[in-house]
């Protein structure tokens, strides 16, 4: 049986800084070089590198960091801006320690990304326990209203939406509160118009939009500050514009969009300016 060797991934470094990402194993095997799709040795699943590839496929410079591969791994890459974050959020919320210590043990590599061989299923339970522990933190700042405008609303958010590992219905629905509590109803009608199509157990849009109330209705009763929030603003009536793809769903503008005017609220469109482009 041949040797396989794990000398590199295939994937895209640049925007990922603030992400957890996964990229295909680079191996080698009988001295030929092999991106191995989805973690797979199976003859179709090895592509040969190209030389248009090399912008794509990052070999280890540390021959130390090579192994052998294990069918079925995939190379799991944690992006600096994350893991500084984490880090620092970890001082002074240990259920994160966990998630810190993790990170901490994964190997160097390039533009300061750190990478480790995991199975899909273990990285994705890594990533749900530590959203479940960001998950709460984040509602409890959206149910303070200076900490949603000035606080760690937004530290949060952006950890929350790098740590899930897929569009869930718990995912959508603090999405959609996040939105609502930012104010940003441009966002939150494009996720009401895509939850259906994302959600196997949300049908239609007035559906999602009780969950987003119950869910709102229900952080304010858990709050234990001395003034309850008032929840006066509606979830934004449905409008005839397409959501263009997932992509711009899962990454809407966030902070680029002013408050919508008094008539325009009056008729119950969700109007807003847009400054520039905003990252997830």
């Amino acid at each position: 049986m041949n040797t396989v060797t794990l000398i590199g991934f295939a994937g895209s470094l640049r925007g990922n800084e603030a992400n957890i990402v996964t990229a295909d194993p680079v191996v080698a095997i009988k001295q030929h070089h092999y991106v191995a799709v989805g973690g797979s040795l199976a003859p179709s699943s090895l592509r040969p590198i190209a030389n248009g590839d090399h912008q794509f496929v990052h070999l280890f410079a540390q021959e130390g960091q090579r192994r052998a591969f294990t069918p079925g791994h995939v190379v799991a890459l944690a992006g600096p801006a994350l893991t500084a974050e984490v880090e620092s959020l970890a001082h002074s919320v240990r259920a994160l320690h966990p998630m810190s210590q993790t990170l901490r043990s994964w190997s160097p590599t390039h533009r300061g990304f750190a990478w480790a061989l995991a199975e899909p299923a273990e990285l994705e339970d890594i990533r749900i326990r530590a959203r479940n522990v960001v998950e709460p933190l984040l509602i409890s700042a959206l149910a303070e209203r200076l900490n949603a405008e000035q606080g760690y609303a937004d530290t949060y958010f952006r950890l929350y939406s790098a740590l899930s590992p897929s569009e869930d219905d718990d995912y959508l629905l603090t999405r959609a509160v996040y939105f609502h509590q930012r104010h940003d109803d441009h966002a939150l009608q494009m996720l009401i118009d895509y939850a259906p199509r994302q959600s196997k157990s949300v049908r239609t849009k007035a559906a999602f939009k009780r969950r987003i109330r119950a869910r709102i209705a229900r952080m304010n009763e858990e709050r234990v500050a001395p003034q309850p929030v008032t929840v006066e603003r509606t979830i934004p009536t449905a409008v005839d514009t397409p959501v263009q793809n997932a992509y711009m769903v899962r990454n809407p503008p966030v902070s680029d969009w002013t408050e919508p005017s008094a008539a325009a609220r009056q008729r119950g469109l969700p109007v807003a300016t847009r400054q520039g482009r905003s990252r997830r």
